[in-house]
């Protein structure tokens, strides 16, 4: 541990860029580093698991624009020592070929005062009662289609550039930012960053469907929100989380994913692998369906649009996440399943962002007396580690316990799996950077190189009708059977309008009286279907829904939903009368899903011969083709692949255990030597052991 007046700053930071350097990553995302709230900045006592208090914050809760944060100074009384600090580390990740991101906050204030004392009514946004909006949760919005509003974000993001040097942003729910303003910070902050070419700048943001601007699709770009299915596309050239990414390759908050056996996600992990590109063409695959095709899950227009991720700060370590899904007292099992899911992530187009200490198995453990105690979660397939056995989800105010990047994970009782997963991740950031097609730059060469090996779908009927707005669509009966018996629930979701909660004992109450044979309906007529706000909870080609006992609670109906699922329903589930089934005894059940036997295993060829992009200091391969395997199921799979012709001309170079670009040994007995392998190739198939990742490649 470093000495207090080191542990925590800028400069302390410096003493791990060669750490960063050698682990390969392009790029570091600071979280806010402009001077914020909350803090005392004077105070950097480490604070341990059983402190009574917390001097610790994330940083969105913006105070000075312009001013670097104090508190991660080595003296913060002293003004020019921030300055100075800040630009020594950046310069120092610089020397290293490493770019800095910084994540800013311009949507909301931390307190109206700040802005309300100098110019009452000119910073801050207003809701339809002339109140301030609130809207982001947390703190009074700013309203960024105001003059000077518009005026300081770009200002202060060009002295970042200009006299700190950092590469990006990334903005925090940027979906309360409006298109026009968006457009001006890449127009003008790009500019300062390069005037030849503006776009070199990287601009990203979390564009949720969640605003207090307009999510209307045809909205003037002057008050539209900039999100993920409505943003200015190539004007703005941005990088956006894709959560669905996240959420189908190992499933959201505690819940289970593609990798922990739920098939069922296999169309949005290939949406992903695609980078979300609007348009690739899926043919007759049998992955083209509703959830392929739905916006939010095919949204960018180029691959740098889509920013894939497995974990982020304001949600589960990744490590965490598979303890609370997966029962592995060994954690063997727990490694495997984490080396497949990040083995997915680096094999996807598009560009990805790792949390940081992913590869150290890095953990957020609750501490005894966190104020956001509400946050963390256990689950029954739980192991303890460190005496604890919640683990925190959003840890923004949570003392450096928690927080903390755990070193010793590289020494103690962890070391086997840290180490190994250390050696995992630099073999697989290796092997991105070294294979153009693995990160294809040309939308066209997605569509071109990228071929999914999977069966063709069958011919069936197509929808009756384009979508909930369909002119045809005159009502909806949402019948529920298997429910309870006599009982009254009542819906929450989608089914109320745009700037409504999902579910508020003061919205309109929609109920369901369930009789003696556990049957239910609730119909809606066209002028309230055209109110729905697909948009609540994602998927807006889908309307989500979930019953509950309480309005304003979320006391679900037992047994028919895991903890954050509901049921879907699809516009293929609906019939000419416009009548649509849910079976409450099928949990999360969907309708309008065409029943399918979904492949346990992802399969899909690269062309390596389109791009030629390398690193600088990268001297490529000479490999020209890719087939890549991961295999999700608890059994070994053969996979047909007609490109092998010749298998001595193919090489394996990642697998469950070993990743990277050289080749490794094949042994017919099971084994986890680093440089041997147990996947096998064959003329025209590959064969994948249990829950493990396959990269072959064509030698020239």
């Amino acid at each position: 541990m470093f000495e207090p007046d080191v542990a925590g700053t800028y400069k302390g930071f410096i003493s791990k860029t060669d750490y960063l350097k050698s682990l390969g990553v392009t790029h570091v995302q600071l979280m806010p580093v402009q001077n914020f709230y909350t803090v005392n900045e004077t105070d950097r006592e480490y604070r341990s698991g059983t402190a009574t208090a917390s001097n610790y914050n994330w940083g969105y809760d913006p105070h000075n624009y312009f001013t670097p944060e104090g508190w991660f100074s080595t003296n913060a009384r002293n003004p020019y020592v921030r300055v100075k600090e800040f630009r020594e580390m950046i310069q120092n990740l610089h020397t290293r070929n490493i770019g800095v991101i910084m994540d800013v906050v311009y949507n909301h204030a931390y307190i109206a005062e700040t802005f309300e004392n100098i110019a009452p009514g000119c910073y801050h946004r207003f809701d339809e009662n002339y109140a301030l909006s609130g809207k982001t949760g947390a703190g009074p919005g700013l309203e960024s289609r105001h003059v000077m509003v518009r005026k300081l974000i770009i200002e202060s993001l060009k002295h970042f550039v200009k006299e700190y040097h950092v590469d990006g942003f990334r903005f925090d729910l940027m979906g309360f930012i409006d298109h026009e303003t968006m457009v001006a910070i890449r127009d003008e902050v790009g500019k300062a960053y390069n005037p030849a070419n503006p776009d070199e700048l990287i601009l990203q943001g979390e564009a949720w469907l969640f605003s207090d601007l307009s999510l209307d699709v045809k909205a003037a770009p002057a008050n539209a929100a900039t999100t993920k299915i409505y943003n200015p596309g190539l004007k703005l050239n941005a990088g956006i989380f894709n959560d669905a990414s996240r959420d189908s390759y190992t499933g959201r908050g505690f819940e289970k994913g593609f990798v922990q056996g739920v098939f069922k996600e296999y169309d949005r992990v290939v949406s992903s692998i695609t980078g979300g590109l609007k348009s690739y063409d899926a043919g007759q695959k049998v992955f083209n369906s509703e959830i392929f095709n739905d916006s939010y899950n095919r949204f960018a227009e180029t691959p740098a649009n889509c920013l894939n991720y497995l974990s982020i700060h304001d949600g589960f370590t990744l490590w965490d996440k598979l303890n609370l899904s997966v029962k592995d007292p060994s954690k063997v099992e727990r490694a495997r399943l984490m080396r497949l899911a990040s083995a997915m992530l680096f094999t996807s187009q598009g560009k990805i962002i790792l949390h940081g200490g992913d590869e150290i198995l890095r953990t957020k453990p609750l501490s005894a007396n966190d104020k956001e105690r509400n946050r963390a979660h256990t689950t029954p397939f739980t192991d303890e580690e460190e005496g604890v056995m919640y683990f925190h989800e959003n840890t923004y105010c949570s003392n450096d316990y928690t927080n903390m990047f755990r070193w010793d994970r590289l020494t103690n009782e962890y070391y086997e799996f840290s180490s190994h997963m250390l050696d995992y991740y630099k073999g697989l950031i290796q092997m991105r950077r070294q294979l153009p097609c693995l990160r294809y730059h040309k939308t066209e060469n997605v569509i071109k190189g990228l071929e999914f090996l999977c069966s063709e779908r069958p011919n069936g009927a197509l929808p009756l009708y384009k979508g909930f707005n369909d002119e045809k669509l005159n009502a909806l009966e949402i019948n529920f059977i298997n429910g309870p018996k006599y009982e009254r629930y009542y819906l929450a979701g989608e089914v109320y309008p745009v700037n409504t909660s999902p579910n508020d004992e003061n919205n309109e109450l929609y109920l369901v009286d369930f009789d003696g044979e556990g049957k239910g309906t609730i119909k809606f007529e066209k002028a309230q279907i055209q109110k729905f706000d697909l948009t609540k909870w994602g998927e807006p080609a889908t309307l989500n829904i979930k019953l509950i006992k309480t309005p304003g609670q979320w006391d679900a109906l037992p047994k028919a939903y895991t903890g954050m699922g509901n049921n879907a329903i699809r516009i293929g589930g609906i019939d000419s009368k416009g009548n649509v089934v849910i079976d409450l005894s099928v949990t999360d059940f969907e309708a309008g899903t065409v029943p399918r036997m979904y492949d346990s295993y992802m399969a899909y060829h690269l062309d390596n011969t389109l791009e030629k992009d390398l690193p600088k200091g990268f001297t490529g391969t000479t490999y020209t083709e890719l087939i890549i395997v991961h295999n999700a199921s608890e059994d070994t799979v053969g996979v047909m692949a007609a490109y092998i012709t010749d298998p001595a001309g193919w090489v394996v170079i990642c697998d469950s255990y070993n990743a990277g670009i050289k080749p490794l040994k094949y042994s017919a007995l099971p084994t986890t030597k680093r440089g041997e392998t147990n996947v096998l190739i064959e003329p025209g198939k590959v064969t994948v052991p249990r829950k493990s990742t396959a990269v072959i490649a064509k030698m020239k």
